[in-house]
Formats: C-alpha cells, sequence, structure tokens
C-alpha cells in the first residue's frame, strides 16, 4: 500500500469525527466543567502528586496526579473558553480515531477493515459523553495514550528496538497517572504481541515486565495516599468483593461495552443516567441481535478466512474482556472507551471480509446474500448507536435534559468553589428554564451579581482574544447574563452600559445607543456611559 492509498479514509474518518462533534461546540460548560476548566497554581498541581487528585474532595477518592496537570496546561495553553475547550476535545478525538486505524491496519493488513473499525468507534452511543461532556478530556487523553502505547509497543516486537518500548511505556506512565482505568493496559499489550505478532511468551513477559512492576508502584502509592481519605462520593455505592455481585458487575460492563444503545435511559430518573446500560429498550435488543448476526454471518461467510482476521477478532475480543475489568468495580457507561477500540476492531473485520465476499463471490448467490445481510447487520448497529449518540448529545445541550437536572444539582454542590462569573452563569442558565422550580431567588442583588459578571466577562473575552470581540458566539454566555440582569432590574444603569458596550463591539448599533441612552437616562453622572453613547452616536452619524 501506498501513502497516498491512504488519504481518502483519513479524510472521511476526520470529517466524520467532526461532524458528530460539531453541536457540541455550542454547548458551553456542563456540571464538574466549572470546577476542573480554570487556572491552577503550581502548589495546586504539585499537591496532587501526594495527595486526592480532586481539590475540594468531593468526588471519589483516587489518586490521578496528571488530572490537574493536564487541566492547568490546557488553560495556560488556550484559556478557559468553552469554544476553544470544545474544538480541543474534537481534535482529540480525530486524533484517537485515525491512531485506531493505524492500529486496525497493523492488525488486518488491509485498508478496508481498518477503514471500518475506525470509523465505527466514534458513532458508538457512549463516546456522546467524550466528544460532549469537556470534564471528560481526560478520557480522550486516555484513548490516544492507549493505542499510542499499542502501535509503540508493535514497532518494538517487530524491530527488537529499545526507542519504541521507551515511547510504549511513557504511554502507559502517562495514561496511569491519568486515571485507574490505565491500569489494564499491560495486559491489553500482552494480548497484542500473542495474538497480533505472535511472540513468544517468555520474551513478552520480558518486555511487559517493567509495566507490571510500574503499575505495583503506582498502586502502592495510591493506597497510601488515599487510605485516610474519607469516602465523599457514592454514586453509585462502592461495589461489593462477593463473587456473585463481581461476576455480575463484569457482566455488565462487558454487555454495555457490545450494547452501546442505551441513550438517557429512564426518563423519570432524576438522580444520574450515566449509570445505565445493558438490555433495558427495545432498541438495546434489536442492537443485540444486530451484533450477534453480524458475527455469526460474518464468520460464516469466509469473513474470518484470513488467519489475520482471525488472530484481529480474538485481539478485539480479548480488549473487550480487558478493558471491562475495572468499569465493571465501579461502572459508568462513560468508561467503556478502552473495551470499546475491541468492539470496533470486531466490526471493521466483519464488515470488511463482507465486502471480501461480496466481491470474491460471483457464482454463489446464497454466499453473496449472506455477506450482504452482514454488511446491513453492520450499518444498523452503526445506525442504532447514532441514535443513541444524538440522543445522548442532545441531553447534555445547555437546555438538555441531563444539562437541566445535573446544573441545579451542582448549584447546590458546586457554587461555593467557583468563580463569581461562574456561579452567575449557573444561576442565569436555572432561571432561564420555567420548567424548572429554580432554586435561585429573583432580587435586585441577583441582577447586581449577574451584571458584574457579565461585564468581567465581557471583558475578559475581549482582552484574551480581541480580532474575536464581536462574535456573538464567543460572547454568549456575557450577553445572556447581562440581559437576564437587564430583565430582572430594568433600572441597572450599571449592566445596561455593559450590554451596551458588548452590542457595540458586536456591530449592534441601534441596541447599544438604546443601552446607553437608558443608562445616561438612569444615572445622568455616569460618565462612562455618556462617553459610551457618544461614540456609538458618531460611528452611526459616520456610517450614515
Amino acid at each position: 500500500m501506498r501513502p497516498r492509498d491512504h488519504i481518502p479514509s483519513i479524510i472521511i474518518l476526520a470529517l466524520l469525527t467532526v461532524f458528530l462533534s460539531l453541536p457540541a461546540l455550542r454547548y458551553g460548560y456542563l456540571l464538574e466543567d466549572y470546577k476542573y476548566l480554570r487556572s491552577y497554581s503550581l502548589s495546586e498541581v504539585a499537591r496532587t502528586f501526594v495527595s486526592h487528585w480532586e481539590p475540594t474532595l468531593e468526588e471519589t477518592k483516587g489518586y490521578r496526579p496528571l488530572h490537574s496537570v493536564q487541566y492547568a496546561f490546557f488553560h495556560r495553553l488556550i484559556g478557559g473558553g468553552a469554544v476553544a475547550n470544545h474544538l480541543l476535545a474534537t481534535a482529540l478525538m480525530v486524533s484517537g480515531v485515525l491512531l485506531l486505524y493505524l492500529l486496525a491496519l497493523r492488525c488486518s493488513g488491509e485498508i478496508r477493515p481498518a477503514f471500518w473499525a475506525a470509523f465505527l468507534y466514534p458513532c458508538l452511543g457512549m463516546n456522546a459523553w467524550q466528544i460532549s461532556w469537556l470534564v471528560n478530556r481526560q478520557h480522550l487523553l486516555q484513548i490516544n495514550f492507549s493505542l499510542l502505547a499499542l502501535l509503540f509497543f508493535d514497532r518494538h516486537l517487530r524491530s527488537r528496538k529499545a526507542g519504541p518500548w521507551l515511547l510504549a511505556f511513557l504511554c502507559f506512565l502517562l495514561n496511569l497517572l491519568l486515571k485507574e482505568e490505565a491500569a489494564t493496559l499491560p495486559l491489553i499489550l500482552g494480548a497484542y504481541g500473542l495474538l497480533i505478532t505472535g511472540s513468544q511468551f517468555r520474551r513478552l513477559l520480558k518486555g511487559l515486565l517493567p509495566f507490571f512492576l510500574a503499575l505495583a508502584a503506582f498502586t502502592v502509592v495510591r493506597t497510601a495516599v488515599v487510605k485516610d481519605l474519607p469516602a465523599f462520593n457514592h454514586h453509585p455505592p462502592p461495589l461489593p468483593l462477593a463473587p456473585g455481585i463481581v461476576i455480575r458487575e463484569y457482566g455488565r460492563a462487558v454487555l454495555s461495552t457490545l450494547v452501546q444503545t442505551c441513550g438517557v435511559h429512564d426518563p423519570g430518573n432524576e438522580d444520574f443516567p450515566i449509570y445505565g446500560g445493558g438490555l433495558s429498550r427495545d432498541r438495546d435488543y434489536l442492537a443485540a441481535g444486530a451484533l450477534a448476526a453480524l458475527i455469526l454471518l460474518g464468520l460464516g461467510t469466509g469473513g474470518a478466512g484470513r488467519a489475520v482476521d482471525r488472530k484481529t477478532l480474538a485481539f478485539g475480543a480479548s480488549v473487550v474482556l480487558l478493558g471491562s475489568l475495572l468499569v465493571a468495580v465501579w461502572y459508568r457507561n462513560n468508561r467503556l472507551y478502552i473495551s470499546s477500540i475491541g468492539v470496533a476492531l470486531i466490526g471493521g473485520v466483519l464488515m470488511g471480509g463482507a465486502f471480501r465476499s461480496l466481491e470474491q463471490a460471483e457464482g454463489d448467490l446464497r454466499r453473496r446474500m449472506a455477506a450482504g445481510a452482514a454488511a446491513a447487520c453492520f450499518l444498523a448497529y452503526l445506525g442504532l448507536n447514532l441514535l443513541s449518540f444524538f440522543e445522548l448529545q442532545d441531553a447534555l445541550r445547555p437546555d438538555g435534559r441531563l444539562a437541566r437536572i445535573w446544573d441545579i444539582w451542582a448549584y447546590d454542590e458546586y457554587a461555593p468553589w467557583m468563580k463569581p462569573e461562574q456561579t452567575a452563569i449557573l444561576r442565569n442558565r436555572i432561571l432561564s428554564r420555567p420548567d424548572l422550580a429554580a432554586p435561585v431567588e429573583k432580587t435586585p442583588r441577583l441582577a447586581e451579581e449577574l451584571g458584574k459578571a457579565g461585564a468581567r466577562l465581557s471583558g475578559e473575552l475581549a482582552r484574551r482574544d480581541p480580532a474575536r470581540a464581536g462574535d456573538p458566539v464567543y460572547n454568549q454566555e456575557a450577553l445572556h447574563l447581562l440581559s437576564r440582569a437587564v430583565i430582572l432590574d430594568p433600572r441597572a444603569a450599571e449592566a445596561r452600559n455593559a450590554l451596551g458596550a458588548l452590542l457595540f463591539r458586536q456591530g449592534q448599533l441601534t441596541g447599544a445607543i438604546d443601552q446607553f441612552t437608558e443608562a445616561v437616562r438612569l444615572r445622568p453622572d455616569f460618565a462612562e456611559a455618556r462617553a459610551n453613547l457618544d461614540r456609538a452616536l458618531g460611528t452611526t452619524n459616520y456610517a450614515n
């Protein structure tokens, strides 16, 4: 294969991922985004290396020092703007999809199965969490680090060079310090070496020994750091280690990886739909049936006729089984991103085999029909996942069902740790929803707080990126805050002046003049508002 043979696949996969991410670009912040997407002091970052990963001790105890490092790094790099952070999430997802394409290519040796594996992965229903919720950025980083570790380890096994092994080990360490889900990566690397490259067990074990030693050291440090910490978060309660319960939860994790179509389950649930999964709706049974039929038809029509296809299928199944181990310990359906790599590999190989069977079985009508049915099952499975993906993504929009539930929850739980403008944004979102019993009291004091927060936010955005000072999307939150402040208290001259300044930067001269005029009428001695009015009137005269 020539490098240019991959260009169409790469372009299509990148465009698909961007398309799936587009709605989230306007979503702003949700729930814990307020708490984590901010600036960090050096001492605050350093403390997470010797203490709990989360400064307010509100989340489940754990040891994740790179959690704060990546937030601090990216905040310094791109700032705290929601759109910029969503664009970063999109870029990370695109890179993860393309890395999966390369991994599937190394496994199968053909473009077609690699393309369909990478095509399926971002469409899996539960990946809407990673694409749409900014706080899940560490999951996107883990996807990239895991795939990079596999690719570097593959290079090491094939070339026997130390450089790729060192890079694979580094990716593993970064992954492990981000989140505990990386603990199963050495096992996945071992499965890759045995099934894909056919490495000798003794040589493979020698290469993986430092990985397991690092994992043991991490476990010791983690135990020492968190042993005296109270368990603040019980969503869900800790898993009892009774064998029957462990087996049940592991089965649920595997099933939820294979069938990711639950979407926003249980419309009456006002707690955390993040804990649902498995077979609970008709759509789940259809997806399970489509996947089962795809596997049976794909195997029956020779879709796994090549030895390399059988090895890739076995490795994909291993990733599903191994990646589900830690998910079972504390189940959440937004943590299926590693085990989902296995589902994508299985689907990609079977879809590629179906196309190969269609091409080869020219005179065999039965085989062609079976191969066509296998392809139809793959597309049905893909389509059902996309339905769940968009349902979940829609629920995460600023006025969506999950955002609506969690904004009130976040207001009660997180407001003490938020910056004033973040608290004001959250209050404003709650106030804008007449279907909720808003816990925010509508008083002139609230209007003053919203107005001040809107003015601060507007000024900060204008200083951070002067070229985008007139972009309505960039200033959306500030505009909402100032508009709400004026509605709550029509006599708020400061809010009207700040709203007029924002409208003026956006080129809405008539609206700006109206706000400046009203501010001057309310406070004749308001020199700043009078100067802004004179400037706006001068601009209008010049334009005329």
